[in-house]
């Protein structure tokens, strides 16, 4: 049988002492970024910008070259384990899943519409036999006392709604909850159109604008979008 965990002989050791520089000025990096970004004005400062650019990129190689051996290791480490893991949980976990939506979930809906429409049939069994009570009383007072005969007609029947015990094993609890789905789309954005919607029922896919805006080279004209030219900068590594 396959260990879940995998069986190493050694972690590498890494020796940060050359690091030592990179460690100290570490936490300065942003405010110097910060200072650098406000100087440049001219094509002399830009390059002194890339050149700074270039010195820090330059030291991320350096830290990720000393680390790349353990980063590798405990990479593929953790891999292997969570995919060991994994192997074992999912199929369990989806099981638990199929049990509770086609299952008891099915079982607990149906047995809450059983409960809910046998209330309402006793509820109106019990509104009838208030109505006939009422009728009999209005009767029998209709000739020693018909105002207050009539009153009794007049007056709303009460009934206390029955309410049956609910069904549900031990150790399982359910909890109603509303959830939506969207049967029209266009109905949907003509109501948040309207007023009659608010906006906050759809959301704006920048990406999909932006990879039309790209696709049409910038001449995207769509109601209530803007495009505006932007620019990824890239900083060349400096050649040693």
């Amino acid at each position: 049988m396959e260990t879940l965990i995998p069986v190493v002989e050694r972690m590498p050791v890494v020796d940060a002492s050359d690091l030592s520089d990179i460690i100290k000025a570490t936490p300065d990096t942003i405010t110097q970024a910060c200072q650098v970004a406000k100087t440049v004005h001219s094509q002399e400062t830009a390059e002194v910008a890339v050149a700074w650019c270039q010195a820090r990129q330059a030291e991320i190689d350096r830290v990720e070259q000393k680390y790349s051996v353990l980063r590798d290791f405990l990479y593929k480490s953790h891999k292997a384990v969570t995919t060991g893991i994994a192997n074992l949980v999912m199929p369990r976990d989806s099981g638990i899943r199929i049990v509770k939506e086609d299952g008891l979930k099915r079982w607990k809906q149906d047995e809450d519409r059983k409960r809910r429409a046998e209330e309402e049939r006793l509820a109106a069994e019990q509104r009838k036999r208030d109505e006939e009570q009422k009728l009999a009383a209005a009767i029998h007072l209709e000739k020693d006392n018909p105002v207050l005969s009539e009153a009794i007609l007049n007056s709303p029947v009460q009934s206390a709604p029955p309410v049956l015990p609910e069904v549900k094993p031990a150790g399982m609890s359910g909890k109603k909850k509303w959830a939506v789905r969207c049967v029209n789309k266009r109905e949907l954005i003509k109501g948040i159109a309207g007023g009659k919607v608010p906006e906050g029922a759809a959301t704006v896919d920048l990406k999909w604008l932006a990879a039309q805006a790209k696709l049409m080279d910038g001449n995207l004209q769509y109601p209530g979008v803007e495009v505006f030219e932007d620019m990824d900068i890239s900083i060349r590594r400096a050649i040693i």
